[in-house]
């Protein structure tokens, strides 16, 4: 009787670790917007404009989604796949949003007054900086 009580809560602590484990492991990879290897977004939410307008630095290493149309080309560093250009996206009436777009961001040419959905995250300067540019 004695083994099958050790066994019985042998098996019941395993199994309640794995089940910590397990959950654990899913809150962390939701947190933290990883990407599974099937999926290809990683979790990134709507930029706050408004919030972002008045304080950017508050947002320093966070990852956003921002909606808009490419408005201009404000200047550009660099040249082939070390490529960056600074552009200006059109969040709204009369509000715009600076974003620092490597080449290596985007695959295909982005032009004026384009509905574009970009992934970015924040450098520590307050600038939203693209990993991943789509249309819209």
């Amino acid at each position: 009787m004695r083994i099958q009580k050790t066994t019985y809560h042998s098996f019941a602590i395993v199994a309640a670790l794995a089940g910590a484990a397990f959950v654990g492991a899913f809150m962390f990879i939701h947190r933290a917007g990883a990407t599974f290897p099937n999926s290809s977004q990683s979790r990134f939410d709507l930029l706050p404009v408004q919030a972002f307008v008045e304080n950017p630095r508050s947002y320093v290493g966070n990852r956003y989604r921002i909606k808009g149309c490419l408005d201009n080309v404000l200047g550009s560093t660099g040249s082939g796949e070390g490529m960056k250009r600074l552009v200006s996206i059109a969040v709204g009436e009369g509000k715009y949003i600076p974003v620092l777009v490597p080449a290596s961001s985007v695959s295909f040419d982005i032009q004026k007054e384009q509905s574009l959905v970009v992934y970015c995250s924040i450098n520590g300067d307050g600038l939203p900086v693209a990993e991943r540019i789509q249309k819209e």
